[in-house]
């Protein structure tokens, strides 16, 4: 038994005075003491701080005003050089934060936060009662918004400013999912791409809701980088949510990675130069882009857990307030902008389902339309006929056309024959046609025809540019503090 386990089990059998700063760093000065000092100074830090380790990442958290906050080697490593001054040193640095770690080991399943509070500037808010409560370490919370709560509180701007940059039907759509940000939970397995193009509200959206939810709390990992980079996923361990604004194009590789965040498996997480550890992913993958990535998978499992929300509207010049983030970002907006997510958890909840949301087959010709301007032109332009045969020439000029009167990419020829030949059955034909009063050989697709109707009459398309919006919107937005009283929250995911 070492003097750090002597010292302890005779702390629990003695009742020892607690010894002040200086006379913990006087036992460093003095010979053979220095085994007591350490001693001494780890149990400052445990009696003087709440304190937990999570065993599998072997990170120490260190409760501060409601939450339990990481880096805490750091904080406790700084103190120990403010406390001893020139007599600290890396090793007993190290092993006070040994000590202090194999005191305060604590299991992952033991440390599940509470689905129906939220930890807030003011204090704790039981979601299920509306009701305020004080910090306590005893409830551990990994987030904290730095928002107060205020039943009377409106987000006046903030409403009005989602009210232009999206239809009404879409407005209750984003209240859903910013308050399913919220709940420390993924039962609905729907991500959220945002798309238009620029300057038409989609990244101040982003980072109004960065704000909101608090810039600690939220990860930012471009959907491409899920797939690729191994570090990528412990990223988003204890974040609500996942914000990337600006998406780039590039067609996606893979989707398994995406789907099980989405779908409550569980995530291997590696940090560098630790072990591999395991979490439950309740970051909110929210992505926004001016083109939706292409995708290979074509699963009904891909495209059910998609969300789109189209931001038809630009703000050019002076029609853009350079000052609107910091006027949708008071306190006062905040304090309303959470009664108003608050709403849309409630009736998210309620529905058990994100408003209007459509079917697999919607949602797959939609994020085909927005991601595949090959696609899109097969749908709407080619029909399948085993007889009849198309010039590749002459076929490609008309996907041209049609992609520049659509605004969609416009893919080069020898990518657009070989996309078309993915998805048709067609094969080479060389008919012998006679071409401005010659006769000659002319590379063809044979099986499909082109559809005259598109050239004669383009208006006749489903334009993705106007994605028609439902007539009648029967969704109430959910304003009033008074209408989302006793959510049991709780009780509700558990049954899901």
């Amino acid at each position: 038994m070492g003097l750090y386990e002597r010292e302890l089990k005779q702390s629990k059998t003695e009742k020892r005075e607690n010894l002040s700063l200086d006379e913990i760093k006087n036992l460093f000065l003095e010979r053979g003491t220095k085994q007591e000092g350490i001693f001494e100074l780890t149990q400052y830090f445990l009696r003087d701080y709440k304190i937990i380790t999570i065993s599998d990442i072997d990170e120490i958290f260190i409760y501060n005003n409601g939450v339990y906050e990481g880096n805490g080697e750091k904080v406790i490593s700084r103190n120990i050089q403010e406390i001893l001054e020139e007599l600290s040193s890396i090793h007993v640095v190290n092993e006070i934060l040994g000590h202090i770690k194999r005191t305060t080991y604590r299991k992952r399943e033991q440390l599940e936060e509470p689905k129906n509070k939220l930890c807030l500037e003011n204090g704790v808010l039981n979601l299920d009662k509306l009701k305020i409560e004080e910090h306590t370490s005893e409830i551990i919370f990994f987030n904290k918004l730095s928002v107060k709560y205020d039943e009377k509180a409106d987000c006046i701007k903030i409403k009005k400013f989602l009210n232009e940059i999206v239809p009404e039907s879409d407005v209750s759509i984003l209240q859903e999912a910013v308050g399913y940000c919220l709940l420390k939970d993924y039962f609905i397995h729907k991500a959220f791409m945002l798309e238009g193009g620029g300057a038409n509200g989609k990244s101040t959206f982003i980072n109004l809701l960065k704000c909101f939810l608090g810039k600690k709390n939220c990860a930012a990992v471009p959907l491409q980088q899920l797939e690729i980079n191994r570090f990528a996923l412990s990223s988003l361990f204890g974040k609500l949510a996942n914000l990337f604004a600006d998406l780039p194009d590039r067609a996606l590789r893979d989707t398994s990675f995406f789907k099980m965040l989405v779908g409550e498996d569980l995530i291997p997480g590696e940090r560098k130069f630790k072990d591999q550890f395991f979490f439950n992913n309740y970051a909110k993958q929210i992505f926004s882009c001016n083109r939706i990535p292409r995708s290979p998978d074509d699963s009904d499992a891909f495209f059910r857990r998609w969300v789109i929300i189209r931001f038809p509207n630009q703000f050019l010049n002076n029609q853009a307030d350079k000052r609107l983030l910091t006027k949708l970002t008071s306190q006062e907006e905040l304090s309303g902008f959470l009664n108003f997510a608050i709403g849309g958890l409630k009736r998210l909840l309620d529905q058990g389902d994100f408003s209007n949301s459509k079917s697999i087959n919607e949602i797959r010709e939609q994020y085909t339309r927005m991601s595949d301007s090959v696609g899109t032109f097969i749908m709407d332009c080619i029909l399948t006929s085993p007889e009849d045969y198309e010039q590749k020439k002459t076929l490609y000029t008309s996907y041209c056309d049609y992609c520049r009167s659509m605004n969609y990419p416009i893919f080069p020829e020898n990518t657009f024959h070989r996309e078309l030949q993915k998805s048709l059955r067609v094969e080479d034909y060389y008919p012998s046609l006679i071409i401005e009063g010659k006769q000659q050989r002319v590379k063809c697709w044979r099986g499909i025809k082109f559809n005259l109707k598109w050239e004669k009459n383009p208006n006749n398309l489903n334009n993705p540019n106007q994605i028609k919006e439902n007539e009648e919107n029967d969704v109430n937005l959910v304003n009033d503090v008074k209408d989302v009283s006793h959510l049991n929250i709780a009780g509700r995911v558990k049954n899901d």
